[in-house]
């Protein structure tokens, strides 16, 4: 008997050497595919930009604004989207370590008491149609030796579908920063607009003093008067609508950051310019995308995941080699089971091979195939779309570029024109409509100055988002996100 034990002992720790030294693994291993990047960027954005690795992840710093960077910071800790993107990383790692617990052993807990009658009719003894009563406690374990890699696989998946929540995370990030920037920006935008509508109602208001006062002298008719009060009340109109327009900005940038939509209002409503850095951007190469852009390192970590149920799927095509045993004790009563004799136990190999299923699972890995083949076009179309991004992004920035400087020619431009006109309508030397002509064009110029400021802005925040900025590039492919608050933890193991 111990001659027995002895070699089925060695022959399961055989067995068992066998399938953790084992290196075949069903499915193919991943390959990245081709991706459709050039090797440079177009001639326009190449001269004038820098190719010369810089640090992005803090881009907002670059604007100098010490408010703009308390709000990022703010929105970074208090997001609830942003909290929300975080559980599913934790539901992510639970997920992963379902994967990873069929690498070890189950044990389960047994036992029983009760006893039979046997059916008078079924064979029966008349005498006494009653078993004795039986009482089991015991333990059932089994072990699957992963041969053929199912359990690799899985485990493959499940680490690559966390990676991929991990880039949804810093891709939300780079999503939200710059939401607040563009938001902030806006809102300065609007505190211009109003501070140059505000000055052309006062300039306005001036001119339609000034013809009142030469109307009460017989100097022009009462038609000037009326244009006049004409003009500044179309431009006093438009005050009430831009300011709901700055309020909703306000709400929608406390709310981005987690708060009630009244709340930054005391904070923000001193009037501060548009910040309008010099850019002189980090482009990188195209290929720098792939590495830093989150939405773009999402997609092939959805491509691994994908490519190694592939794996799992040929899997079933093979016998699946366990481990398994049992120990019980057994008595016809609860006091016999600490005896020697009630000891009973079973343990060895066992095997299970799916020998037909009417094509199911070779469905199954057409199927999965099939995902992957989708997945993989999804990645490819997710980096051309992360190359248009970019380059539309540097085409607008530089375009705007140059209409701000038109309409800072203009601005300047239209200022000396009303000043002129003024003192030529004051001399009598030109009929009023100069002077409307000359207001409106100022009015509409400054409008546009305010408004190509916040534009060029934003568009500079448009070109970091596009690259990827907003997130530290991890040493490692697995290194985990910073919890959005300190009541946040997260395990690796």
């Amino acid at each position: 008997m111990m001659l027995k034990t002895v070699r089925l002992f060695q022959w399961i720790s055989c067995l068992m050497l066998l399938g953790m030294l084992s290196g075949c693994m069903s499915g193919p291993d991943y390959k990245r595919p081709d991706a459709p990047v050039p090797e440079k960027w177009q001639q326009q954005t190449q001269e004038e930009t820098s190719d010369a690795p810089t640090d992005i992840s803090e881009w907002w710093t670059l604007f100098g604004d010490d408010v703009l960077t308390d709000l990022i910071e703010q929105a970074s800790r208090e997001n609830l989207d942003l909290k929300t993107a975080f559980s599913r990383i934790e539901e992510a790692v639970a997920v992963r370590g379902i994967a990873r617990g069929e690498y070890f052993p189950t044990i389960d807990g047994v036992g029983g008491a009760g006893a039979t009658r046997i059916s008078d009719v079924n064979g029966g003894n008349t005498l006494d149609n009653r078993s004795p009563d039986l009482f089991t406690v015991g333990l059932d374990a089994s072990w699957e030796i992963d041969f053929w890699g199912r359990i690799r696989r899985s485990v493959q998946s499940a680490d690559a579908s966390l990676q991929a929540s991990i880039e949804d995370y810093r891709d939300f990030m780079t999503i939200l920063y710059a939401q607040v920037a563009n938001s902030y920006l806006t809102m300065r935008e609007y505190q211009m607009r109003i501070m140059y509508l505000k000055d052309n109602i006062k300039k306005q208001a001036d001119t339609q003093k000034l013809t009142q006062g030469r109307y009460d002298a017989g100097l022009v008719p009462a038609l000037d008067v009326h244009q006049a009060e004409l003009n500044l009340s179309r431009t006093e109109s438009s005050l009430p609508t831009m300011q709901q327009q700055l309020s909703a900005e306000m709400h929608r940038l406390a709310v981005l950051l987690g708060q009630s939509p009244g709340e930054l209002i005391d904070r923000l409503e001193k009037y501060e310019k548009v910040p309008n850095p010099d850019f002189d951007a980090f482009v990188g190469l195209p290929a720098d995308l792939l590495r830093q852009r989150p939405d773009v390192r999402r997609a092939e970590q959805e491509l691994i995941a994908q490519n190694a149920r592939i794996g799992v799927a040929k899997a079933d095509l093979l016998p699946r080699i366990s481990l398994s045993g049992s120990f019980a004790l057994e008595a016809n009563e609860s006091g016999q089971l600490s005896d020697s004799g009630s000891q009973t136990y079973r343990f060895g190999p066992t095997f299970r091979w799916a020998l037909f299923q009417g094509g199911r699972i070779r469905s199954n890995i057409q199927a999965e195939e099939a995902r992957t083949e989708q997945a993989m076009l999804q990645y490819q179309q997710t980096v051309l779309l992360a190359l248009e991004d970019v380059e539309n992004a540097f085409v607008g920035f530089h375009q705007e570029k140059d209409r701000l400087k038109f309409i800072q020619q203009s601005v300047v431009s239209a200022e000396k024109s009303v000043s002129q006109v003024r003192t030529l309508y004051e001399n009598g030397l030109v009929n009023f409509l100069n002077v409307l002509d000359a207001e409106r064009s100022l009015a509409e110029q400054h409008d546009f100055l305010a408004q190509s400021a916040g534009q060029l802005s934003r568009n500079i925040v448009s070109i970091y988002r596009s690259l990827g900025g907003g997130w530290d590039i991890p040493d490692e492919d697995n290194q985990m996100p910073t919890p959005p608050d300190d009541s946040n933890t997260l395990s690796d193991s």
